[in-house]
Order: structure tokens, then C-alpha cells, then sequence
């Protein structure tokens, strides 16, 4: 069984800073087999311009078969101008990440 999901534990100074994580559980005990982390650096949650930090957008999906995962996740990495004026702004944009699983 393959979860993902995110976490701050990448971020020991403010505990804030979200990575994206794929663990591999025993199915029969649930005990962790194995755990990547996917994403290349850690992403800033709270970067939406617009409504202040309230909304997150935290996105998240995986789907395991034949010793493969597709993780979709969203994350603010790329930076454009926000309606084309003022200065770059982090976006939240989708990323589908591909990884074998029993590494």
C-alpha cells in the first residue's frame, strides 16, 4: 500500500515549509517499508496573493500499480506577475511525479 502526503518535518526552523512524502505500508501490519521524499525543495504553503494566506491548496494524490506510483501533488515554484502587473509572485501549480516503489 503506497500513501503520500505532506509534511513540514524538512523544515526544523519554522516547521512550515511543505515537502511531499510517499510511504510504502505492510499491508498487513501498517508498518512503514519504505519512504521517499518527492518533491526537489520545499515549498512555501501560504504563498496565495489573494486571499492571504488562508487558503493552502494542498492538493494530493497517488496512484500505485505494478511497482510504480504517479503522486500529483500542487506547489508555488514557479513565480509569474499576478494579472500581469506588480512583481513575480510564487504560483500553485500541479507537478505529477513518477517513482518505482521498493527502492
Amino acid at each position: 500500500m503506497a500513501v503520500a502526503y505532506y509534511t513540514n518535518r524538512f523544515d526544523p526552523v519554522s516547521h512550515n515549509r511543505q515537502d511531499v512524502e510517499l510511504v510504502e505500508l505492510n499491508a498487513a501490519t501498517s508498518a512503514v517499508t519504505d519512504r521517499q521524499r518527492l518533491t526537489p525543495l520545499s515549498n512555501e504553503s501560504e504563498a496565495d496573493p489573494l486571499l492571504g494566506g488562508l487558503f493552502i491548496g494542498d492538493y494530493i494524490e497517488v496512484y500505485a500499480a505494478g511497482g510504480k506510483a504517479l503522486v500529483h501533488y500542487n506547489a508555488n515554484y514557479r513565480s509569474t506577475r499576478l494579472l500581469d502587473e506588480g512583481f513575480a509572485i510564487p504560483q500553485q501549480d500541479n507537478f505529477l511525479r513518477r517513482t518505482s516503489l521498493g527502492q
